[in-house]
């Protein structure tokens, strides 16, 4: 059996919650070697394309994922009770 690990974060709802988790990969780290903010809009506009290109890969993935239910155009799966 694992270890129990404590894990904090900023929530999406208010209270706290336990259940068994599968950490896939370590969070990644800050450098702290770069250097402060010059230009928010262009740091603003990496961000954004960052994100969008996140989200298109995720997107792809999960067009590709077995078992996609095609009555969802988000390919969302129905609650287990």
């Amino acid at each position: 059996m694992a270890t129990p690990t404590s894990c904090s974060g900023i929530g999406v709802s208010a209270g706290t919650a336990a259940a068994p988790a599968a950490i896939v990969q370590p969070a990644p780290g800050v450098d702290t070697t770069e250097p402060g903010s010059i230009d928010a809009a262009a740091d603003g506009a990496r961000v954004r394309e960052a994100l969008a290109a996140v989200s298109a890969r995720l997107s792809g993935r999960a067009a590709k994922r077995p078992g996609r239910d095609e009555g969802d155009p988000q390919g969302h799966r129905p609650a287990r009770g």
